[in-house]
């Protein structure tokens, strides 16, 4: 809100304030030192630490620095912390490890997590995908022996993903006016891909020997092997 409100040109001190208030309560009762994670009840007095809660705190950055080594070391790289089993929750876990750099982490349950659904036969995205399962277990949910969606849109995060950390487009500024291309190999072979801005796209042509990048709008920078570029619209630019 104080971001939005700023955009507008509207008083945001209020927000800010109320922001401000919100971190220091949320880490005053649910971050515990002995966990080294936040909790996800302060009343309870059980401190259960679950994966979800400190996602969140990531991503919005309610978590320092510091507290974000913690998480990443005692609840996200953590396999006695219970998994998430939704491709929809799954999303927002691969999207803080790319926040921190964790490159190998998304790519690993890309092949495996969404991969694994394929190997059953999949053609779109399920609701809920739990490798522990078997046969038609795969499609019970909610109390019910075939009450999961198989065609479950929230769950296409890796499209999302891939844009963002691998084709590396972002924007830097509000409306995509300026934006950083950052492309990121991985451990694939080739990345081919247009991500869609406000008022145009941006292409990306990725492999070990070559990358193309053509913007069609300007106000784009490319970042790429620590070195830095202006993109100039609708012209491409080639780096062998």
């Amino acid at each position: 809100m104080v971001k939005l409100a700023r955009l507008v040109g509207q008083p945001y001190e209020q927000y800010e304030a109320t922001a401000d208030r919100l971190i220091n309560d949320v880490n005053k009762f649910y971050w515990s030192d002995e966990k080294g994670a936040f909790i996800d009840s302060y009343e309870s007095g059980k401190e259960n630490v679950t994966r979800h809660a400190n996602i969140f705190a990531v991503m919005y950055d309610i978590a320092t620095d510091t507290q974000k080594e913690k998480i990443l070391k005692n609840v996200l790289l953590n396999d006695n912390i219970t998994k998430i089993t939704t491709p929809y929750f799954e999303g927002y876990e691969l999207d803080v490890m790319g926040k921190c750099g964790n490159f190998d982490y998304i790519e690993d349950m890309l092949f495996s997590y969404w991969k694994g659904m394929l190997d059953l036969g999949a053609t779109t995205v399920w609701e809920e995908y739990n490798p522990a399962l078997s046969g038609s277990e795969h499609y019970a949910m909610y109390g019910n022996r075939y009450g999961k969606s198989l065609c479950h849109a929230w769950g296409a995060s890796p499209i999302y993903l891939l844009g963002k950390y691998y084709l590396g487009v972002t924007p830097t500024s509000p409306g995509y006016e300026t934006f950083e291309v950052k492309p990121n190999l991985g451990r694939f072979e080739h990345i081919n891909g247009v991500v869609p801005i406000n008022g145009g796209s941006v292409k990306i042509d990725l492999t070990k020997e070559r990358l193309s990048v053509i913007a069609d709008k300007d106000g784009g920078t490319l970042i790429y092997n620590d070195r830095v570029y202006t993109l100039v619209a609708n012209m491409e630019l080639i780096i062998n």
